[in-house]
This record gives C-alpha cells, structure tokens and sequence, in this order.
C-alpha cells in the first residue's frame, strides 16, 4: 500500500508542513481530529508522529486546525 506522505526527522515543523500540505491538496480538512492523519501514513511511522505531537501537548483529538494555528488557516 503506498501512502501520501513519509516524514523523517520528525520535528514539529515537518509534521505542519506535511499536514498543510495535505489540506492543500484535499486529503485531510483543517476541521479533523488530527488523528486521521494517522490514516495517511504506515503504522510506524504514525506512532513516531504521535509522540512528537505529544511531546508538544497536541491531543490526538484535537483538530487539524490547533495544529497548524489560526493564521494558517484563516489566510484560507
């Protein structure tokens, strides 16, 4: 199965930038749990991210849009 998007590194940055490139593009909307993003990459990988969105105080439950912040999104 080939998912859109792989991360290495996973800082912060790269998983909103990944994440803005999926709004972009259609596969997620910025009023999602972030957790459907888990629905995007390989399980491995989504543990790692989920982590770091931990690490950050980011809940799985919470929407894209807390993710990427308010300027991001209401530019839209």
């Amino acid at each position: 199965m080939q998912f859109p998007i792989t991360i290495s590194g996973y800082t912060i940055d790269k998983v909103r930038d990944e994440v803005d490139r999926l709004v972009s593009a259609g596969t997620l909307s910025y009023d999602q749990p972030i957790y459907a993003l888990g629905q995007h990459m390989p399980a491995r990988q989504w543990a790692s991210i989920a982590r770091k969105l931990d690490e950050h105080g980011y809940l799985l439950c919470h929407r894209i849009m807390d993710l990427l912040g308010a300027d991001e999104w209401l530019a839209e």
